[in-house]
């Protein structure tokens, strides 16, 4: 990922920057009884995905802060700790960003994050499609993520490890899969994934490599999910035999990142 960053809307820490440490808070607390808002804001690099691309799934998996040392893990003490994910509209940079110079934002397809009493939640699989779709269609005023409370109510807290977490499992990660349309075909090569046979039947193979695929989606004509499978594994047999006859996208999620699109005919 780009950066992450939390803002401390603290009286006394308005002007401290908190972009290198292991976990960003998402809360509204007392600090020695003095009332203070904590947001985090995060940003991953699009560059990848080209101008013009339709998003068809974009996942964001945050992982709790798994140590009580520091602002403290998922709380909801005085009520629902739910969140809001919300488009970040104007640069900012994780060494600098203070909440004084609290970067603007959006509430276009806003996310709703649901609230926990368990302190150790992880959030693996968000719905974040239609924000990155947003920031594809609008680039230039697209910078990240800005995470905060629902309700911004003494004492509610959600906590998550950074990127710079000692355990790369538990960094936010972002998956986009995306179609780039151009006379019909899907333009997503990658020497390094198969899908085959292709036509096929009433099995098809999915190999990765050296790669794990995580999770794999087949879509209909319509764009409407009829597959959908957990993987964990570099390569896997898929059952198709219960879909009719037609053209169906497979959208492929690798646990690096990566995403590979493929147009696949299955013939009866």
């Amino acid at each position: 990922m780009g950066q992450d960053a939390t803002l401390h809307g603290l009286i006394s820490e308005v002007n401290t920057n908190w972009g290198h440490i292991t976990q960003f808070p998402v809360m509204a607390w007392t600090f020695l009884g003095v009332p203070g808002v904590v947001r985090g804001a995060l940003e991953f690099s699009l560059i990848p995905i080209p101008s013009g691309a339709t998003i068809t799934n974009a996942r964001l998996s945050l992982h709790a802060y798994d140590s009580p040392v520091g602002f403290g893990q998922h709380s909801d003490l005085s009520g629902a700790n739910g969140a809001w994910i919300r488009r970040i509209t104007t640069p900012w940079n994780e060494s600098t960003v203070t909440w004084n110079t609290h970067p603007g934002f959006t509430l276009q397809n806003q996310v709703a994050i649901s609230g926990t009493s368990n302190p150790l939640q992880d959030y693996p699989v968000i719905d974040v499609t239609a924000l990155v779709q947003d920031m594809t269609n609008d680039p230039q005023n697209s910078h990240g993520f800005l995470i905060q409370q629902q309700t911004e109510q003494y004492f509610r807290r959600l906590n998550f490890a950074t990127r710079e977490h000692p355990d790369p499992l538990r960094r936010p990660t972002l998956e986009v899969c995306f179609n780039l349309l151009t006379n019909g075909s899907i333009e997503q090569a990658d020497p390094g994934f198969s899908l085959l046979p292709n036509p096929a039947g009433d099995r098809v193979h999915l190999d990765a490599g050296a790669r794990i695929i995580d999770r794999v989606q087949v879509l209909d004509a319509l764009g409407r999910s009829v597959l959908a499978e957990a993987i964990s594994r570099p390569n896997t047999m898929v059952d198709v035999s219960g879909l009719p006859s037609g053209t169906y996208i497979v959208l492929v999620s690798g646990r690096g990142g990566e995403c590979w699109v493929k147009r696949l005919a299955i013939v009866r």
